[in-house]
């Protein structure tokens, strides 16, 4: 089971579906500079600054934003799982060095950490699109978001970190075969 869960198949099954629907959203989505927009909201940390991003958009805007964030549900689930596959595959070139080879298996539970954290901050957004006059939900909204984008932005250089490393090891272990 551990080997089906691993194999590389549904690495590339999971990855295009990821892929797959993040393409869906962009293009299901009716929103002029929509991922701007999505940012831009999930970031906005105040109600005024929600409230303005609002009414800039309108109410067909308000829309599409309330539907794009019903399919990043989807979305984070595919994502965080895709790269939690991902470091530990990429934790599998570091055996022979334990901590690194530890910190893929965490990096990779630190990716569901930020799915949670999308789930936390689209509820708040839900929350504040659907007119709950409470100041928090923005605030809330910015403060997953800030966590999801850092654990996203500061596991990134292990992939790279690894994926070097594990171009080194081609290298040099072809170099000695002959």
């Amino acid at each position: 089971m551990i080997n089906f869960l691993l194999s590389r198949k549904l690495d590339i099954v999971l990855l295009l579906l990821t892929l797959a629907w993040a393409l869906y959203m962009k293009q299901a989505v009716d929103l002029e500079q929509a991922t701007q927009v999505i940012v831009d909201f999930e970031l906005a940390g105040s109600l005024e600054k929600a409230q303005s991003i609002l009414n800039r958009i309108g109410p067909a805007g308000k829309q599409a934003l309330v539907y794009s964030i019903y399919l990043d549900f989807v979305f984070l689930a595919l994502y965080s799982t895709a790269l939690a596959l991902l470091y530990i595959r990429a934790a599998g070139s570091f055996r022979d060095l334990p901590r690194l080879f530890f910190l893929g298996f965490l990096l990779a539970g630190l990716q569901w950490l930020a799915g949670a954290m999308d789930v936390l901050e689209n509820r708040a957004m839900l929350y504040t699109l659907a007119g709950d006059p409470s100041a928090w939900y923005p605030y809330l909204a910015m403060i997953f978001a800030r966590i999801k984008f850092g654990i996203l932005l500061l596991s990134f250089p292990y992939l790279l970190f690894s994926l070097l490393y594990w171009i080194l090891f081609q290298v040099f272990s072809a170099g000695k075969a002959k």
